[in-house]
């Protein structure tokens, strides 16, 4: 015989603690951090657990947005950014809701040590055509928004990833807005010499994520989530290599360019960690 017992609504506790995570990672950035929250993880455990660390990392959700920019008036949506540099790098809508995820999530802002960047496509839309799109422009909203978040979740230290620009179908954008997003990235990590915004990993050696045979996320411009958690590895192997002394395995590096011709390059690789082949 089945008994059912009718209870009131809001009534159900439950006295199970929540888990101690050992590390707290937030992302910022569009839908390519949007969807590495939640593709990430398998990738950040599995190297952890590799590296002889605990793998228990907690990735904050809803701090990354779709079709989202850095920048006020980069996109079509124009409440979908970060930082108004407008009006004097002040506080945008996404910046807003983005500490609210943070803090209304289990345990709030506690324990949270490294985020993770990743802007790339939307921002690139108004290079050349606003003279507020500029990469010294980004890297100062950049910076300016890294101050307030230590100031408003009270975490000094809070360290930032800056993620590259990966790679790109030619003919997607202009190769001048490539290059304009890459260096706004770079450089904002050479100008912090606190050592609290450091380089993450690039990712170019894996499959493009737009128009190589529909390998994307849904196939569109997002890489498979096989290697978004490829890239969350060497994510988490560079945060690990910095906050635990560890000394993981990053991923290929291109290690020298050469001009051949007018348009045309000699990139060495090193695909190892150790002796190079050329491209």
């Amino acid at each position: 015989m089945l008994t059912c017992e009718a209870v009131s609504a809001h009534t159900t506790v439950s006295t199970v603690a929540l888990p101690a995570f050992h590390k707290r990672y937030g992302a910022l950035g569009q839908s390519w951090m949007a969807r590495g929250c939640r593709h990430f993880s398998a990738g950040i455990a599995s190297r952890r657990s590799a590296l002889g660390l605990n793998r228990d990392v907690y990735i904050y959700q809803n701090m990354a947005f779709g079709a989202s920019d850095l920048l006020r008036g980069t996109t079509s949506d124009p409440s979908n950014y970060y930082i108004d540099q407008t009006a004097g790098y002040a506080r945008g809508p996404n910046y807003d809701k983005m500490i609210n995820a943070i803090l209304r999530s289990p345990g709030g802002a506690t324990g949270m040590e490294e985020v993770m960047v990743q802007y790339g496509l939307n921002g690139m839309l108004t290079f050349a055509s606003t003279g507020d799109n500029t990469p010294a422009i980004r890297q100062t909203a950049q910076l300016t928004m890294q101050g307030y978040m230590r100031t408003d979740l009270g975490l000094a230290s809070l360290r930032f990833w800056m993620v590259p620009l990966t790679s790109q179908q030619l003919g997607t954008f202009g190769e001048e807005k490539w290059w304009a997003m890459r260096k706004s990235q770079l450089d904002t990590v050479a100008a912090d010499g606190s050592g609290l915004t450091q380089r993450a990993p690039d990712c170019y050696d894996l499959t493009r994520p737009w128009g190589d045979g529909g390998l994307g996320d849904g196939d569109d411009r997002h890489y498979a989530w096989e290697n978004q958690a490829k890239h969350g590895a060497r994510i988490a192997t560079a945060i690990a290599n910095v906050a635990e002394a560890t000394s993981g395995y990053l991923g290929p590096r291109i290690t020298a360019v050469a001009r051949t011709a007018a348009n045309t390059f000699t990139v060495t690789i090193d695909p190892l960690g150790g002796g190079g082949f050329v491209s």
